[in-house]
């Protein structure tokens, strides 16, 4: 049994979940805090308190609601040790590594129940695991990616997809799965409005004027007012256009468009084409939720 001077040891005990419906599952309540309890009683800790961080919490933040509680705790001397269930729970390296240093001012330790023990050969373990823990994730991430770009390759609805364009609507079967995508009548006519008006000369500021003057919400619902990018992208936008049979061979040629969607299609239609992953985003830094938008490569 661990103890000092007679006592047990004052623990904390720390858990950050990937994702809010990883929370409502009841990943942490069942797994994760399970573990690390029966962990302290069998090993002579006593658990001061539980800070589970909030569903979501990015893993490369250092600025996190559980991070700061736990600092406080390791401040205020009342506790010991910081506990996770595994040493990616606390984050991407360098979170760990930095967190560590940082309760070490205070006499803290920060362990997990993979970090290969005491003494020189946990240490070890530790710093290693700070880099295996972030190629880990980064190959995850590759993974994810191939994947979800073959999806729609196929014509697939892709799951994390931003939603259908301005004028579409969700196909959706018994299970409540997106399995497609149809036309939303109400909101294509008013794409329809916009290119007859700005084909017949209107300015795009005749057009916001028009759009906002009857009421019609932009697509974004967030206010009322209509945006020129907004209608200067809805014009540009391929979902909309209509494009032959040699350009879209040229797509299956270019590796964008599978040759079994292709050779479905009806030769004598005209057909729009809804590109995924135009675009990727990042934080722009370990302590912001804020996002940088960049273009990704045709290739891609």
């Amino acid at each position: 049994m661990t103890e000092t001077g007679g006592r047990e040891i004052p623990v904390a005990l720390y858990d950050r979940l990937s994702s809010k419906a990883q929370a409502e599952e009841g990943y942490a309540g069942e797994g994760h805090l399970h573990e690390l309890r029966e962990h302290m009683k069998a090993t002579g800790r006593s658990i001061v308190e539980e800070v589970p961080d909030d569903p979501g919490e990015k893993r490369w933040m250092h600025d996190r609601p559980g991070i700061r509680r736990i600092k406080e705790l390791a401040r205020a001397g009342e506790i010991a040790e910081v506990w996770s269930w595994g040493w990616s729970r606390i984050g991407e390296s360098p979170v760990p590594e930095v967190l560590r240093i940082e309760l070490a001012e205070h006499g803290v330790i920060l362990r997990s129940m993979d970090d290969g023990g005491d003494g020189l050969g946990g240490e070890i373990m530790r710093a290693v695991m700070g880099v295996l823990s972030k190629d880990e994730q980064r190959e995850r991430v590759r993974r994810s990616r191939m994947g979800t770009r073959s999806k729609a390759r196929q014509g697939r609805v892709v799951g994390n997809a931003p939603g259908p364009r301005y004028g579409f609507r969700r196909v959706r079967n018994e299970g409540g799965r997106t399995v497609g995508y149809e036309i939303d009548p109400e909101r294509m006519a008013v794409v329809r409005r916009i290119f007859e008006m700005l084909d017949a000369g209107a300015a795009i500021h005749a057009v916001q004027v028009a759009l906002e003057r009857d009421g019609i919400e932009p697509p974004r619902g967030r206010s009322r007012r209509w945006s020129r990018d907004t209608i200067h992208n809805i014009v540009r936008e391929d979902s909309y256009l209509a494009h032959t049979p040699e350009e879209l061979a040229g797509l299956v040629t270019e590796g964008l468009l599978d040759e079994t969607v292709h050779s479905g299609l009806d030769p004598e239609k005209p057909y729009g084409i809804a590109y995924f992953g135009r675009t990727r985003s990042s934080y722009v830094s370990t302590r912001s939720k804020k996002r940088q938008v960049e273009l990704v490569p045709r290739s891609e």
